[in-house]
C-alpha cells in the first residue's frame, strides 16, 4: 500500500507542465519567465576611482505589483528576485548564466568614455573677450 501512494506521488509531480530546467533548479515558471538585465555599472560622478565598474551585474526587472503595508507603512511585494543583484567578470560569463536558467535578458552595452586632453596651463591661457 505504502509502495503505490509513493509510486502515486511520484507521477503526479512530472504530470504537472513544468519546464524541465524548472523541476531541475526548482524555480516556478514565474521566477524563470523573469526578463533580467546585464550592464556594467558606471564611475560615480563624484569619486575618482573606478573600483565598482569593473564587473557586470545581473539585475532581475521589477515585473510585480507592489503594495503599501496599511499598518507600518512598509511597500511590500512577493517577487524576492527584486533584491537579488549578480555579478560577473565578463560579459560572456553573465550571458552564458541567463542562457543556462532559461531567462530572457537584455544586454547594456557601456557607454565609451570620452577623453578630454586638457592641460593644467588652459586654466590661465589668454582668452579673447567676447563681442
Amino acid at each position: 500500500m505504502l509502495g503505490r501512494l509513493a509510486q502515486k506521488k511520484f507521477s503526479t509531480c512530472f504530470t504537472r507542465r513544468f519546464s524541465g530546467l524548472a523541476v531541475a533548479s526548482g524555480a516556478p515558471d514565474k521566477v524563470l519567465k523573469n526578463k533580467v538585465t546585464i550592464w556594467k555599472p558606471a564611475r560615480t560622478a563624484t569619486q575618482q576611482g573606478i573600483a565598482n565598474t569593473e564587473q557586470w551585474l545581473v539585475k532581475f526587472n521589477k515585473d510585480d505589483r507592489r503594495w503599501a503595508n496599511p499598518l507600518m507603512g512598509w511597500t511590500s511585494g512577493k517577487q524576492t528576485t527584486n533584491q537579488v543583484t549578480l555579478k560577473f567578470d565578463t560579459q560572456e560569463d553573465a550571458v552564458e548564466y541567463c542562457e543556462r536558467q532559461g531567462f530572457e535578458y537584455d544586454v547594456k552595452e557601456p557607454q565609451q568614455k570620452k577623453k578630454f586632453v586638457k592641460a593644467y596651463a588652459d586654466n590661465f591661457k589668454y582668452k579673447k573677450p567676447k563681442v
